[in-house]
């Protein structure tokens, strides 16, 4: 999945206003390079862990309750994509939104597909913990070169 957003950058990077990022940030402190390693550090140990629980463990479970394990994973991908979609929409051009929409709910299918096999957040944090690094690596390309 990170070999995929890096490529995905890659194209995309002529298209992308660095400025109207940078402004979308700076309100936030994130163009100070140690706030913005402490919000990779939160977001890799923290947040990450707590959406997995939130979008496998609980959403997904929940969904479960109603319909079968391979439904479920894709309502929860669902779900887990039009939460990000907001946030990528206020940073990016709607049509890298909605790229960037289908890598994450192929990542929601893929975390929530973990889940279902294996009952643990666990496998998915791992991999989600890897996409966020690259995230935060392609951020600081953006951000500080």
């Amino acid at each position: 999945m990170s070999a995929v957003m890096f490529v995905a950058w890659w194209l995309a990077r002529g298209e992308l206003d660095s400025e109207q990022i940078r402004g979308f940030v700076e309100p936030f402190g994130l163009l100070n390079p140690w706030l913005y390693f402490a919000a990779f550090c939160y977001w890799v140990l923290f947040n990450s862990v707590m959406e997995e629980y939130l979008f496998r463990w609980f959403i997904f479970e929940k969904f479960e309750s109603f319909v079968s394990g391979r439904v479920a994973v894709v309502l929860a991908a669902l779900v887990f994509t039009t939460h990000h979609l907001f946030g990528m929409w206020s940073m990016f051009p709607l049509w890298a939104a909605l790229l960037g929409s289908l890598g994450v709910f192929c990542g929601g299918v893929i975390w929530s597909g973990l889940y279902l096999r294996y009952r643990s957040i666990w496998p998915g944090y791992l991999s989600h913990a890897i996409v966020d690094v690259t995230m935060f690596g392609i951020g600081a390309y953006i951000l500080f070169s």
